[in-house]
């Protein structure tokens, strides 16, 4: 899923590797701290524990932006292709930086 996401966004968006490499960093740091296999199964809880566990790692406030703007962006082309109904982000507010 991850993949597909990345590849969308390196062909409609024209993002650069750079800019690719960051979201699958981010992506994957959000599955492995909050340990969902599946992101269909992904929760506005997920979303909030993920925030407090980058909060307490110590992560600067662009760099939250950025996760948040990656997951974001990956839930709003879940919800597009219909592979979620919600985005458990949709709910979560956007930090002023």
């Amino acid at each position: 899923m991850i993949e597909a996401f990345l590849q969308h966004l390196k062909l409609e968006r024209g993002l650069s590797a750079n800019t690719l490499g960051a979201y699958c960093v981010d992506l994957a740091d959000f599955v492995t701290a909050v340990g969902v296999g599946d992101l269909r199964t992904t929760t506005p809880a997920h979303v909030a524990t993920y925030v407090a566990s980058l909060g307490r790692r110590g992560r600067k406030p662009a760099s939250v932006a950025r996760k948040l703007s990656a997951l974001r962006h990956l839930f709003e082309l879940l919800k597009e292709s219909g592979r979620v109904k919600e985005s458990p982000i949709e709910s979560y507010p956007t930090r002023k930086l």
